[in-house]
């Protein structure tokens, strides 16, 4: 199998002016692609058609993509021994956090705050503050959600 790219240019990178939402984790632009997996063919990156999906449990973050199970639970945190994804809200007024079991993210819970006050109630301040502790007491924490806003209408 040929893998067959979007522009077959390795000097394209240079003139590229796309911004980081364009760009693969490796840093390389979505311009690098193959056209039939959509997975970054530059320099150290392997297209996913000669190699399967790539998607097996043994891959890791940087080798496939992460699975993030959402829990609504803190303690699931220290019992669920898979990466979760837990939210700001879920957090927020646990005195006594969990030790995490696996790596875990902690989402910002924004299209609930926008949604539900139409503004963020807390600074970004204090979300770092939050962040520092659920970092420190918590442990393992992988990527934390930004402030961000909303772009889809008013539920």
């Amino acid at each position: 199998m040929t893998t067959q790219l979007l522009t077959p240019t390795d000097t394209y990178a240079e003139t590229c002016t796309c911004g980081p939402w364009n760009r693969y984790a490796c840093g390389h632009c979505y311009h690098d692609q193959c056209l039939d997996c959509g997975w970054c063919t530059m320099g150290d990156c392997l297209c996913r058609c000669e190699h399967g999906l790539g998607f097996a449990p043994s891959d890791s973050p940087e080798n496939g993509p992460q699975f993030w199970l959402g829990g609504h639970h803190a303690r699931w945190l220290s019992t669920w021994n898979v990466p979760m994804c837990v939210s700001r809200n879920t957090l927020a007024n646990v005195r006594t956090l969990p030790r995490a079991a696996e790596i875990w993210m902690c989402d910002s819970a924004a299209f609930s705050e926008i949604d539900e006050h139409g503004e963020w109630t807390f600074t970004p301040y204090q979300w770092v503050r939050e962040l520092r502790r659920y970092r420190d007491e918590i442990g393992r924490l992988a990527w934390a959600g930004p402030q961000d806003w909303r772009c889809a209408s008013p539920t």
